[in-house]
C-alpha cells in the first residue's frame, strides 16, 4: 500500500472529510480568491484544488494574503 505522500493529490483529498462552508455564484469570466491566516500565524498551510487540479499547493498562510485569479469557462 503506498504512503499518503505518494498518492496523487486528488486521491489524498478524496479520503479527507470536507465541509462546504460557502457557495458562490458569479456571471463574470473570472474570480479572485485570497487566503490568509486570521488567527495566530502558526505555520498553517493550504492547498486548493479546482476540478481535481491543484491551483494553490502547500502555501503557508500569513498576514499577507495568497491571491489567485481563476478563469471561469463559459458554457457553450
Amino acid at each position: 500500500m503506498p504512503s499518503i505522500k505518494n498518492l496523487p493529490p486528488a486521491a489524498f483529498i478524496a479520503n479527507r472529510k470536507t465541509d462546504l462552508i460557502h457557495e458562490f455564484y458569479t456571471s463574470g469570466d473570472s474570480i479572485t480568491i485570497s487566503f490568509y491566516d486570521n488567527g495566530s500565524i502558526d505555520g498553517d498551510t493550504i492547498s486548493v484544488l479546482l476540478d481535481n487540479k491543484i491551483i494553490v499547493d502547500k502555501k503557508e498562510l500569513g498576514l499577507k494574503p495568497i491571491t489567485q485569479t481563476i478563469s471561469i469557462p463559459q458554457d457553450a
